[in-house]
């Protein structure tokens, strides 16, 4: 078993070098994805080789959820964690396939 920790954003459980980030907010929009994102940089990375990502707790979302994916999945490829989305909900799914068919956001 992982150690879990409980931030704002995120219930954050870490095993060995895997780590899974649980959203815990519902939306996802201009007022919340700043506070996502920083909630995100903030947390200890080391030794981590994958983080998975669940947003199933997302029920609304906007655009700004694609830019805050693209955003986390940059830093995080940047220090050689690579990133893998949870089953998303509706509200994100119908989002992000649009910028998968351009090509320009994370799997």
């Amino acid at each position: 078993m992982g150690t879990t920790v409980r931030g704002s954003c995120f219930l954050s459980t870490r095993s060995g070098r895997s780590m899974e980030l649980r959203c815990r907010l519902e939306s996802v929009d201009v007022r919340s994805a700043s506070r996502l994102l920083s909630a995100a940089e903030a947390l200890d990375y080391a030794g981590v080789r994958s983080v998975r990502l669940d947003l199933s707790g997302v029920t609304r979302a906007d655009t700004c959820l694609v830019a805050v994916l693209v955003l986390i999945e940059g830093f995080l490829a940047a220090a050689g964690i690579a990133l893998e989305l949870a089953p998303l909900p509706r509200a994100a799914r119908a989002i992000l396939s649009v910028y998968r068919r351009k090509g320009s956001a994370p799997r």
